[in-house]
């Protein structure tokens, strides 16, 4: 049997900036790649942020449970929570690179923390995932020496680190940079039952939505409504 890597069983809502933004109840499995979008029309930055850190477990959502690889994030102490992170890869939109570390040292940073490896095999790890993502000849440069492919590219080799079995990614990366960017690497990820992925977008992207229908995305639409403050002066 396939196993489960998110369940939202009775869906999930959660305000952000003057947005109520919903999730319909949902099932991802292994080997799953779920793209979430915001009503056509809509280009919502924040709501997009906020809801992609809730699936990532760094935050938790106003109603609805969250259940990562069977067990309900609300109910996990700190450090219970910390461990399920290591099964977590997370791609945030903007930020997420230490500024004071070079690209190889953040792309083993989970690894120190989490891996325990010794030296060889970290560094064979991080020259695995450098080569895989087109970084190797970066590898000393800094977060602000990156230009903003070089930069997401860094984040994702990072995020698949710990060759985790959720993986979640803020908008649609380097998609438009060449040949689909690092995205059919992800589509195979998820394609060989590796773990189960989602990426969320602030605004509608028609190429990007059909290349991953095209390669097993399944497009689920979030809704948003704006909320009024109650007591607003006329």
């Amino acid at each position: 049997m396939t196993p489960l890597i998110l369940q939202l069983p009775t869906g999930l809502e959660l305000a952000s900036e003057g947005v109520q933004v919903r999730l319909p109840p949902l099932e991802v499995a292994a080997g799953a790649w779920l793209l979430l979008v915001p009503p056509a029309g809509a280009d919502l930055p924040e709501p997009a942020t906020d809801l992609a850190r809730r699936l990532g477990t760094l935050g938790t959502p106003s109603r609805g449970t969250v259940e990562i690889l069977g067990t309900a994030v609300a109910k996990l102490t700190y450090a219970e929570l910390l461990r399920l992170r290591s099964h977590i890869g997370y791609v945030p939109s903007r930020g997420g690179l230490l500024a004071n570390r070079s690209v190889a040292d953040n792309v083993a940073l989970p690894l120190s923390i989490h891996a325990r490896l010794g030296a060889v095999a970290e560094a064979a790890r991080v020259a695995e995932l450098l080569a895989q993502f087109d970084l190797s000849d970066r590898a000393g440069k800094r977060p602000h020496q990156l230009d903003p492919v070089r930069y997401f590219r860094t984040l994702l080799a990072r995020a698949l680190a710990l060759q985790p079995q959720w993986l979640v990614v803020e908008g649609c990366g380097d998609f438009d940079s060449d040949a689909q960017g690092s995205w059919p690497a992800i589509a195979a990820w998820c394609a060989a039952g590796q773990g189960a992925a989602a990426t969320v977008l602030s605004h509608r992207h028609a190429r990007f939505e059909s290349w991953c229908a095209a390669h097993g995305g399944r497009l689920v639409e979030w809704q948003a409504q704006a909320t009024h403050a109650s007591g607003d002066s006329a």
